[in-house]
């Protein structure tokens, strides 16, 4: 990922995020907050492990580049869109769900291109349904 050009990270960022996981096939908010493991899964299976493209870039480059502060962005707009589903699924602490899924998600990524086994991912998706089930409107 070193030498990525920052106009290609931006581009591909503006491009996938956040829609990168927005599982489409799901309608409910609280199915898609569990539902978008399924996606993450269908990504994997077709790309392989590798890990976010984003965040690899943004660990090779300087803490004042720009292709660190892009990444900071797209984070930033999925954990705005994470809380937008949580207020959607009715989670009672919207605050606390949406950051706790995402760490999953990125717990997921990273821990799949380690080990590059796709159970890490099966295991996150557990994480999400428990942690949907106890903050919001589960069915």
């Amino acid at each position: 990922m070193v030498g990525l050009a920052t106009p290609e990270l931006a581009a591909s960022i503006d491009t996938h995020s956040p829609v990168l996981l927005r599982p489409r096939w799901v309608q409910r908010p609280a199915a898609q907050l569990v539902g978008l493991f399924d996606a993450l899964l269908d990504a994997l299976d077709r790309h392989g492990f590798f890990g976010c493209p984003f965040v690899s870039a943004a660990v090779e480059a300087p803490l004042d580049s720009e292709a660190r502060a892009i990444t900071v962005r797209h984070t930033e707009r999925r954990h705005a869109w994470l809380t937008e589903l949580a207020t959607e699924a009715g989670a009672g602490d919207r605050v606390a769900l949406a950051p706790q899924i995402g760490l999953l998600i990125d717990g997921a990524l990273t821990s799949g291109r380690l080990l590059q086994d796709r159970a890490v991912v099966d295991e996150a998706k557990g994480g999400a349904r428990s942690l949907v089930a106890q903050h919001a409107a589960w069915p």
